[in-house]
């Protein structure tokens, strides 16, 4: 009923999830509905929007800031990418793939229950270490930039919360904090405990190795470095 809700509700208005029962039905199908039933709906309305460039780009707005957006409450990975595929699989022209192939490329960058693709970040001192020399310890990685006024907030909070602080003693996390700007701010020395490092090779900004549409933005990698949590935003 409630998938039922939002394909005829979206048709009746270009206003798409204004409504108030239809914000409803997605938020149904991304975060109670099954896979299968969710993915059925969401690509019958993708195949009705087909034949309308409107409808189709409203649409894909709408899926992507509701459904794809780190800092959504209703972000469904899984489903995000099973609809980006049906959109590239379909008969629409090459121009209107642009944007879900590079969404589905940044998908599949360190999936969770993947390895972490490896990073080479710079010391303050000028040395450069690699990400996997961190195996064995949870980690905490958070992308920031210097500039960023939240993300100097969220590690100021971070570094005196007291839960940290007991992890951190008890060499049970490492929080190690990447500024892709490749510059580190003046309140970097502040960080005690914490590893700060600066991405002097563009890997972020430039090669895109790890996905950071929002700052600061977190990825939770295991003492195997396998990632458990990607493209956390501090709302998360």
């Amino acid at each position: 009923m409630m998938a039922h809700m939002l394909d005829d509700g979206y048709w009746q208005s270009d206003s798409i999830f204004y409504d108030a029962g239809n914000l409803e039905a997605l938020s149904y199908l991304a975060q109670k509905a099954t896979l299968d039933v969710s993915t059925k709906c969401m690509s019958t309305l993708l195949k009705r929007s087909y034949s309308n460039e409107d409808h189709y780009a409203n649409l894909i707005h709408y899926l992507d800031l509701y459904i794809g957006a780190p800092n959504s409450r209703w972000r469904n990975d899984e489903l995000f990418e099973h609809l980006l595929d049906s959109i590239i699989a379909s008969p629409l022209q090459d121009v209107y793939k642009i944007v879900p192939r590079k969404r589905l490329e940044d998908l599949k960058k360190n999936k969770v229950g993947h390895y972490a693709y490896d990073l080479a970040m710079t010391y303050q001192n000028g040395k450069d270490v690699l990400l996997s020399r961190y195996k064995g310890y949870d980690v905490l990685l958070v992308l920031a930039s210097s500039k960023c006024g939240d993300c100097q907030e969220f590690l100021k909070g971070l570094h005196n919360d007291d839960s940290i602080k007991r992890m951190l003693n008890a060499n049970a996390l490492k929080v190690v904090v990447l500024f892709i700007d490749n510059a580190f701010p003046e309140y970097a020395n502040e960080l005690s405990g914490f590893d700060i490092y600066k991405d002097s090779k563009g890997q972020i900004l430039g090669k895109e190795i790890y996905t950071a549409r929002i700052l600061p933005t977190f990825y939770m990698i295991d003492k195997n470095g396998i990632v458990i949590k990607r493209e956390v935003t501090k709302q998360k």
